[in-house]
């Protein structure tokens, strides 16, 4: 493996093969700039996972235009479904009615 693979793969380095993984590490013990290299970036990425993560603040602006999105893309769809849904019980309940018509008729 020559330095150009191991830069390569330091960009990587989690989702490398358990051969690849030797393979640089092998490099890395016998080369002294991609050690150095492979030292700053482990330095750079712990600096990043220690840094706070910001709270998600959307402005109203994204709000919106999600919302609008959500209205177009299932809006219809829910008023059908509860039309549905209301035309479903009314018919029932007329069921129901009509049985009770005719299981009460006087004799």
């Amino acid at each position: 493996m020559n330095c150009n693979d191991v830069q390569q793969y330091l960009a990587v380095h989690a989702e490398l093969s358990w051969v690849q993984e030797r393979e640089v590490q092998d490099h890395l013990c016998e080369c002294v700039v991609c050690n150095a290299h492979w030292h700053a970036i482990s330095r750079t990425r712990q600096a990043l996972r220690s840094l706070p993560t910001p709270a998600a603040q959307p402005n109203d602006h994204a709000l919106s235009a999600i919302r609008l999105a959500l209205r177009q893309r299932f809006g219809p769809s829910r008023r059908r479904l509860g039309m549905v849904g209301g035309v479903f019980a009314s018919l029932t309940f007329i069921g129901v009615l009509l049985l009770m018509l005719w299981f009460v008729q006087p004799e």
